[in-house]
């Protein structure tokens, strides 16, 4: 089909009107512009140029019936009279914009993508930060709400209370109105799950247990039944005998039955009565660090034994308080409690009285990931400046070829706010477009950000798109919009000169004018792409120091389950021990396993605390000696490839005798007996467990040394460790840990494990089978996180970075054409011309890198809790930084600079 044709057949998709008034210019011009398409060399280029012309033309036929549709752009007096007004200048505006942009693809095209992905990765990251940490807590009045902890003498921060501290809490009535108190939930440590059966479908639960108070604090009643009473406990330390249910609980496993109220559910193989039915969705929002769950289905009373004491501190606080209180006369009536405290019970607190925390509980819940959501905060900030410095460089060069344009309007009676309002219409019309884009993007990302941060953020599982979001966007778009129009309008455009540039237009675009506008954006974009790429250095390396460190044992090809026995038909002593013994050689029987035991607490996790210990009484005592210790089986050492310096493993017997017997790690021997052995060497033990009891400071005998682990945690930095036989400290659930076979898979070890343990009717549930080297990733999951974040938010500020140093070469090489022709026409060679070029994209690189360096050095303060190995202001990773955009400077300029080089001086002395 030739261009006649083509122009018919366009012609038919505008307005009768138009092909009345217009029809023969349009086909005559479309016939030109086809025809002149033939003269570009090159099959492909030709219908590049056509294809270009026909979606102009069919994009002005859309806008012309557009145009025909709406009453303001007819030609009546009431058309004229509305054209006049304000609102319909605007509409004006708005029309001329979406044609100038549809005519424009190369130019709306890359900056509504810029946008579009600046806005979207920064509305994804305001949408995290939204949904964890701004975002009203569920709770009624919960500005009221507060966590309490203890900051002893010497700093370290004790999570809970003891039960003593608790009560006197709740006396204080003239600042509280509410107390509660939550026995927190460690997971691997101690957890509450709990076996219900008695129902339709036997099932695993999370139960927890609160106080009274917990409940009327949060301002929480059930919607059947009562709340949680002293009588649902039998006495003091005596067994749960009512236990509220929550509503998914109810919905799923008891159909929703409104007569559940007193009825009987069988919990761990006990009856116990259902006394209430809680809200739906009702949530534990606290620190994660607390070890409290966020929601549970059985809910009961917590208790202590009679006899705890002061130093014992476990009890989570959440208080409220009064109305007519605010936070800093609560925190002076707490100070002079805790002198007090002090006072009574000097031993506890240390040389001074501790501090009584209290923070708001929005504040509290992200504590432990404040550094991570500033991290975020900034690094998002500095994405969208860099995109708003990308797209303000393609309008400062754009604005240039529409000089004339501006010139005629104003020549033919346009005001200059007039122009300026048409300026600033058509970027808020192109940062719409990219804000649009930028939504889509979030709404798509945010189900795959849920997943990779669940086991990170507070509140994971709430990361949503929501209103917040939506106005946050909006914000961002007129910020782009505002910002691109703001440099235009500053460079003059539609300002004086209008002779000038209508007469040299071209020779106006070369100059000076608006380089400087283009420069500057370019440094700043350089400078914000070198805090990130530091930031994601940082990270990167901080993530690989993690993977290199010496954990003390070999997590390689370990598989790690629990297992938890059926504690009505196995009573504590022998049997109970002997059942988790026997577990652990059956399974390591299989051929699927080299070898396998286990450990209460799994490695990396922790332990619990000891709070001293001592050659004798006395030195236990006058010490402030600090470690953890974990509960074994036999053959764990050799399991976990852990070396015993010295001694044996524990015995797979019951012990004959009840002289305890322990195995230390080689810190506390060095501390102990520097230069000598251990063996056989007694050691007195101040257990510090949350039911303490007077069994809890014993005297034992030391069997072997072993090798320092980091038990409390890779980045850990020598917390001696003190390993007790099981039979010692009789669990009812341990985490085996088994050496998967050479030849054996992963899923191999599972299958042989289900064997194993379905077959033994006392192992009543096992879960968690995982590998042990996934279980020690999830420690520094933060990092991981962070670490992907920025090296994300790096690749597209680098990308950013180069495409605008890109476009300002490529432009600053094209305005310079005379210049270049002059210089070959007197003898410059093509190396000099590259030069030329190269060294004013070094020169801006240069410029953007030290202003970035310098950006970095205080930004990346923010990261230093979270960095292992590295200091925040590392020499390699800054040099890496500055070098990648020095590079990038290089090849952003390389094709300008060849292209520049290849210039026919004759052809550029003509060019205007």
């Amino acid at each position: 089909m030739n261009g006649h044709r083509w122009a018919q057949a366009v012609l038919r998709l505008f307005p009768g009107s138009f092909r009345e008034q217009y029809g023969p210019a349009f086909v005559r011009h479309f016939i030109a512009d086809w025809e002149e398409a033939s003269s570009i060399s090159g099959r492909r280029h030709e219908w590049q140029r056509r294809l270009r012309l026909l979606v102009e033309a069919v994009g002005s036929a859309a806008l012309e019936r557009v145009a025909v549709a709406v009453p303001w752009c007819g030609s009546s007096n009431t058309a004229r009279q509305y054209r006049r007004s304000a609102l319909g200048g605007i509409m004006l505006d708005l029309a001329s914009a979406a044609r100038d942009l549809w005519r424009s693809p190369g130019y709306t095209s890359a900056a509504a993508i810029t946008l579009s992905a600046g806005i979207g990765i920064t509305a994804v990251a305001f949408t995290i930060i939204e949904s964890v940490a701004l975002r009203e807590l569920p709770y009624p009045d919960a500005g009221q709400l507060a966590a309490v902890r203890i900051v002893p003498h010497d700093g370290r921060l004790w999570h809970g209370l003891s039960w003593g501290e608790f009560e006197q809490l709740e006396r204080r009535t003239d600042i509280f109105s509410g107390v509660g108190g939550i026995r927190p939930n460690y997971g691997e440590v101690l957890p509450i799950d709990l076996d219900v059966t008695g129902v339709d479908r036997p099932e695993k639960v999370q139960g927890i247990e609160v106080t009274t108070g917990l409940l009327p604090t949060l301002g929480v009643s059930p919607i059947l039944g009562r709340s949680i009473t002293a009588d649902d406990r039998d006495g003091d330390g005596g067994e749960a005998l009512g236990y509220l249910v929550s509503h998914e609980y109810w919905t799923r496993a008891l159909g929703a039955d409104a007569s559940v109220i007193g009825k009987r559910l069988t919990v761990e193989h006990r009856d116990k009565t259902i006394v209430g039915v809680l809200p739906p969705d009702i949530r534990l929002l606290l620190d994660p660090r607390d070890g409290v769950p966020v929601r549970a289905d059985l809910w009961t009373r917590a208790y202590h034994i009679v006899g705890d004491n002061a130093d014992t501190h476990y009890l989570r606080t959440v208080v409220r308080l009064r109305e007519d209180l605010d936070l800093d006369q609560a925190r002076a009536a707490l100070a002079a409690m805790a002198l007090s405290w002090f006072e009574e019970r000097p031993d506890t607190y240390g040389e001074g009285p501790a501090r009584i925390e209290l923070t708001p509980l929005k504040k509290h819940l992200t504590a432990g990931v404040r550094p991570l959501l500033t991290a975020l905060g900034v690094a998002v900030t500095l994405v969208l400046l860099i995109s708003c410095a990308n797209v303000g460089s393609l309008a400062l060069a754009r604005s240039r070829a529409r000089e004339r344009d501006l010139a005629v309007r104003q020549a033919l009676g346009a005001s200059t706010l007039r122009v300026a309002r048409l300026v600033l219409v058509e970027s808020l019309v192109l940062a719409a477009i990219g804000a649009v884009g930028g939504l889509a993007l979030a709404a798509i990302s945010v189900s795959a950000v849920r997943a990779l941060a669940s086991d990170v953020l507070p509140r994971a599982n709430e990361i949503n798109v929501g209103a917040g979001t939506v106005v946050f966007t909006l914000g961002a778009t007129v910020l782009a919009g505002s910002l691109a129009a703001g440099l235009i309008l500053l460079q003059g455009r539609g300002g004086g000169h209008l002779v000038d540039q209508l007469r040299h237009g071209a020779r106006l675009a070369g100059s000076r004018k608006g380089a400087g506008g283009r420069r500057a954006l370019t440094i700043i974009q350089t400078a914000v792409a070198v805090v990130l790429l530091v930031g994601a250095g940082l990270m990167l390396r901080t993530v690989a120091n993690l993977a290199r460190v010496d954990l003390g044992f070999d997590p390689e090809n370990v598989f790690t389950f629990k297992v938890e026995m059926d504690q009505t038909s196995i009573a504590l002593g022998p049997p109970r021990y002997e059942f988790f013994r026997d577990v652990a050689a059956e399974v390591g029987r299989q051929p699927e396993f080299a070898a396998a035991s286990a450990i209460f607490v799994l490695p990396t996790h922790g332990g619990f605390d000891v709070d001293g210990y001592g050659r004798t009484v006395a030195e236990l005592e006058g010490n402030d000696h600090r470690a953890t210790f974990n509960v074994v089986l036999p053959g764990y050492f050799e399991t976990m490839r852990i070396p015993l310096i010295e001694g044996r493993d524990f015995f797979p017997a019951w012990p004959a005798s009840a002289d305890g017997e322990v195995i230390i790690d080689e810190q506390i021997a060095e501390r102990l007996w520097p230069g000598e052995s251990a063996l056989g060497r007694s050691l007195w033990i101040d257990f510090d467990m949350q039911n303490p009891t007077p069994v809890d400071r014993v005297l034992a005998r030391v069997v072997a040394v072993a090798s320092h682990t980091r038990q409390d945690g890779i980045r850990d930095l020598g917390t001696p460790q003190i390993y007790v036989p099981h039979w010692h400290r009789p669990f009812w659930g341990m985490n085996f840990v088994g050496r998967v076979a050479e030849r054996a898979t992963v899923g191999d070890a599972a299958r042989a494990v289900e064997r194993v343990v379905d077959a033994d009717v006392d192992a009543i549930f096992t879960h968690s089978g995982r590998e042990l080297t996934s279980v020690i990733m999830a420690e520094s999951h933060d990092g991981r996180l962070l670490s992907r974040v920025l090296a994300v938010f790096s690749g597209l500020a680098l990308l950013l970075s180069a495409t605008g140093l890109y476009g300002v070469i490529s432009y600053s090489a094209r305005q310079r054409t005379q210049e270049i022709g002059i210089r070959k026409a007197t003898g410059a060679r093509g190396r000099d011309i590259v030069w030329l070029v190269v060294r004013n994209a070094l020169w801006l690189s240069g410029a953007g890198v030290a202003v970035g360096i310098a950006g970095a050095i205080w930004v990346t303060r923010l990261l230093s809790s979270l960095l292992f190995g590295v200091a925040s202001a590392d020499p390699l990773t800054y040099v890496v930084a500055g070098g990648a955009l020095f590079v990038v400077g290089v090849l952003a300029a390389a094709n300008p600079a060849l292209r520049a080089a290849a210039v026919d001086p004759i052809q550029a002395l003509r060019a205007d």
